[in-house]
């Protein structure tokens, strides 16, 4: 008999009592069933723990239980779940959507022929799509992915994803070669997922399986949840773009290209050549150098639209302030 993989879900929760026994029951439910799962508590004031001690006692699977002391963020707990995970392959996990039953199965299956493809010592990230369902469990769309006007890009996968990650956390399995070529993960980084698919654009392989297998909960606490991208942006453009909105923006691009340079100088990997000029455009802001990075090096999102903020955005220069007086976020 082949052995089991072993696949660890790193969960965090924070004040999730709502719809955390939702997923915790989906987890149990999946066809292959997972080696463990490591959930990292952000400082719960509600019911969380009790729910998860009630769940350690009856689940199929080895489940470890941390808390902090005090509210971290999102960031840092996934960074510390994620450490602790002891499986050949890590998937991350929301505490408020629902795992279809085939999710780890499909995403194991893929992320095999994957390793038979590029080798196993290859970073690989496996992620899927979505379907959109409100705070009660109604579908609102059937593909967040077309919902939110994006797609899997494979040709210059980094230049799309420094721009604008197209990865969803929620549906991510990691093989451990890319877990370990990620961590640690930086704290002035927006999100985790965003690094980790940085780091797998860069290092190694992004792939997609266009099925939905994850439904991803949209509802009044989702720390960033869905949005017509649209109609947002064109609000953004009408509006000349909040100042601190637009400045927070590029300083979390900036931030995330300067990582990812040290942190790849750090492994002794080969930096890609345009970064640098990436980072020194984004540092000086300005008409020319909007031009420079759209349309010179081609980092560049998904949309005219949303271009056209980008490119907006970067002229305008709003960031450049806090870039050099090192003042932390504006927002």
């Amino acid at each position: 008999m082949n052995t089991p993989p072993r696949i660890s879900i790193a969960l965090c929760t924070y004040n999730g009592e709502k719809y955390l026994r939702e997923q915790l029951e989906s987890f149990v439910q999946q066809s292959l069933t997972p080696y463990e799962l490591v959930v990292w508590d952000d400082a719960s004031t509600d019911s969380t723990i009790g729910i998860l001690e009630e769940f350690i006692r009856e689940a199929p699977f080895h489940v470890r239980l941390l808390r902090n002391k005090d509210n971290l963020g999102v960031v840092r707990s996934f960074s510390q779940a994620i450490k602790l995970c002891r499986g050949e392959y890590v998937a991350l996990s929301d505490q408020d959507d629902i795992w279809l039953p085939d999710k780890l199965e499909a995403s194991y299956q893929r992320i095999q022929q994957a390793e038979r493809d590029f080798g196993a010592d290859i970073p690989l990230l496996i992620h899927t799509d979505l379907r959109l369902i409100d705070a009660e469990g109604s579908e609102i769309a059937p593909s967040f992915m077309k919902f939110q006007r994006l797609r899997h890009v494979d040709v210059d996968t980094l230049k799309t994803i420094l721009a604008r990650n197209f990865v969803t956390g929620c549906t991510c399995l990691c093989n451990r070669v890319l877990i370990n070529q990620s961590l640690p993960i930086p704290e002035n980084i927006f999100m985790h997922d965003w690094w980790i698919a940085l780091i797998a654009a860069c290092r190694g392989h992004i792939l997609f399986i266009p099925e939905a297998k994850v439904l991803y909960r949209q509802h009044t606490s989702n720390v960033l949840g869905a949005k017509n991208p649209y109609y947002h942006n064109i609000k953004e453009l009408i509006n000349h773009s909040t100042p601190n909105k637009a400045a927070a923006t590029i300083l979390y691009l900036y931030h995330a290209a300067k990582e990812l340079e040290n942190h790849l100088n750090n492994l002794s990997c080969e930096v890609p050549t345009f970064i640098d000029s990436y980072i020194n455009a984004l540092q000086k802001g300005g008409i020319l150098n909007a031009f420079t990075v759209l349309f010179s090096i081609k980092v560049r999102t998904q949309g005219f639209i949303p271009n056209l903020l980008f490119f907006y955005r970067i002229a305008r220069g709003q960031h450049i302030k806090f870039i050099i007086s090192d003042d932390s976020e504006p927002i």
